[in-house]
């Protein structure tokens, strides 16, 4: 097994456990565990909020020397859980509990993405990074449907507490797995330039730092209401977890083929364009849940799906490619900054969430014999708000990119059959300027050629 397909198994297996950490089976089990929704709002701040560790990652690697070794220790911390499986048995199952373990977990898990990265930036080619990203996104996919469709099912059928003991116990097979996966990379030599002065180096490149601050302000937004999509179903609709569970399975399955399409989309026309392109198209997608209601739900959820598995399959690329890209080598300390800045921002977003929608769904209206719950206008302004991150991700330089408008027509060309846009097509298109210079300063000069 070459290294690139054992990284791709490690995130697979990875899965396990970062499924648990995010979206409906993460709502449902804060719930079990006494959780409100200020509580839900911060907790489900913590993957990003704890990127914040990052900063810490290029002291480690001074000292560690190896990535994968680092990357096997922090992801070893996953089976700390084990305290959770206890507390479920005995029924000692607190918030603060569930707080401290998911907190000290997130802090490893942070560890672990950063040194992940560094080492795709240098296995990886730059030309197949968004490929690479898109095929990795694409089988864990596949396993998050299998995942979600047993563990949904556990939930809903075996009784509590045996029913949470269930689901982390697959975690940690999942874990066990990722691990086995990293003994066939095989690791280039870490070479440390001095943490001094990388840091200089890093925070003195504008573009980057343009990068880091608008992803702070994009997770910001995100984290404002993205934990209490699966609330508002859990709480205010009281759908079981097998039929959550089945948008999020529908969800998956869909982003199968829309990886693909993302990829190639990006290896012609750049990652920034599909990140445009994904945060466009991401402010519909919660502003259709305000016909999540009673009624209408069964509807809502297939729209849902198809627009968040079009929507999310463009993002979950751009924001793993788009900083390696920009970054000027493999230093940890550019993706520690860049993670650690959406780490903050999640964290602020989370907490305005958390009381925002804490007060916001006391109050409901009652139209046609329809209830609205004010959790549902929060996500309406939410995606008003994720439009305006907009204008911050177009000042960012990258080697490619193409506008949305053009790359519409050109997609819409290929699968007609027709020719690709010829540059006076693109021009007519195009009244406004584009970036003078498409090769950032300093960087990657050679590519022009």
């Amino acid at each position: 097994m070459n290294t690139e397909r054992a990284l791709i198994g490690e995130g697979v297996a990875s899965t396990f456990y970062i499924i648990l950490t995010q979206g409906p089976l993460f709502t449902a089990m804060a719930i079990f565990f006494g959780l409100d929704a200020v509580l839900i709002g911060i907790t489900a701040s913590f993957p990003l909020a704890f990127q914040l560790v990052q900063v810490f990652n290029p002291w480690l690697l001074a000292r560690v020397r190896s990535r994968k070794r680092l990357l096997f220790a922090a992801n070893s911390g996953r089976f700390l859980w084990i305290i959770l499986i206890v507390a479920a048995i005995r029924g000692t199952h607190t918030p603060a509990l569930f707080l401290v373990v998911f907190a000290i977990t997130q802090m490893t898990n942070a560890i672990a993405g950063n040194t992940w990265m560094s080492l795709v930036r240098d296995v990886v080619p730059a030309e197949r990074q968004g490929s690479f990203v898109a095929r990795r996104n694409g089988f864990i996919a596949v396993i998050t449907v299998v995942l979600v469709m047993f563990l949904s099912w556990v939930i809903d059928v075996v009784p509590e507490p045996a029913n949470w003991v269930i689901v982390i116990v697959v975690s940690f097979a999942g874990t066990v797995l990722a691990l086995a996966f990293l003994r066939p990379i095989e690791e280039p030599e870490y070479r440390d330039s001095g943490v001094a002065g990388r840091w200089a180096t890093i925070l003195s490149d504008r573009n980057f730092m343009r990068l880091c601050w608008s992803f702070f302000l994009w997770n910001a937004v995100i984290l404002i209401s993205g934990p209490f999509f699966a609330y508002h179903q859990i709480t205010n609709l009281g759908l079981p977890m097998t039929i959550i569970g089945m948008g999020t399975i529908a969800t998956a399955l869909l982003s199968i083929l829309f990886f693909r399409l993302w990829a190639k989309i990006s290896d012609r026309m750049g990652t920034k364009t599909i990140l445009i392109a994904g945060i466009l198209l991401s402010t519909l997608t919660p502003m259709q849940w305000l016909f999540m209601t009673e009624r209408f739900w069964p509807y809502s959820i297939v729209i849902d799906s198809i627009m968040a598995s079009f929507t999310w399959s463009a993002l979950n690329i751009a924001f793993i490619a788009l900083p390696l890209e920009v970054s000027r080598n493999s230093s940890p300390g550019y993706f520690a900054l860049f993670f650690a800045f959406g780490g903050i921002g999640g964290l602020i977003g989370s907490v305005i969430g958390g009381f925002a929608s804490s007060w916001l769904n006391q109050f409901t209206i009652v139209v046609g014999g329809e209830t609205f719950y004010g959790l549902q206008f929060l996500f309406v302004f939410v995606g008003l708000l994720r439009f305006s991150t907009v204008f911050l991700f177009r000042r960012i330089e990258t080697v490619r990119y193409v506008p949305p408008h053009t790359m519409v027509v050109n997609v819409l060309s290929l699968i007609s059959r027709r020719s690709p846009l010829r540059p006076f097509e693109s021009l007519r298109l195009d009244f406004r300027p584009r970036e003078r210079r498409r090769y950032p300063r300093g960087t990657r000069a050679d590519r022009r050629k």
